[in-house]
């Protein structure tokens, strides 16, 4: 299985870091290309910092850890959604509930 990650440290040296870490898995069904993945990581980076700590791509999907504090699960497959992309949650890995992907 292919995986390409990036990461972001969105904490600043004085913050509590006592944050509480999701993990997402997201099924993109129209992600099928080395091009599309790209778009993909590129949307995804602009969210680094914005609650999303690191993520992964892989095949037809992506693999997130995010800050719901900031940051919800329907937000990012929102920001996906609005570029185009057919993205729904496949698994949250923290608590194994499975979505409907769209």
């Amino acid at each position: 299985m292919r995986s390409k990650g990036m990461n972001g440290d969105n904490r600043d040296k004085g913050q509590d870091t006592a944050i509480r870490w999701e993990e997402l898995d997201l099924v993109i069904h129209n992600m099928d290309s080395a091009t599309s993945e790209q778009e993909v990581e590129k949307i995804l980076k602009t969210m680094i910092g914005m609650g999303i700590e690191t993520a992964r791509i892989m095949d037809e999907g992506v693999w997130l850890r995010y800050d719901p504090a900031r940051l919800s699960k329907e937000t990012i497959c929102q920001t996906l959604h609005q570029s185009g992309f057919r993205a729904g949650v496949f698994q949250d890995s923290y608590s194994g509930k499975t979505g409907i992907a769209s």
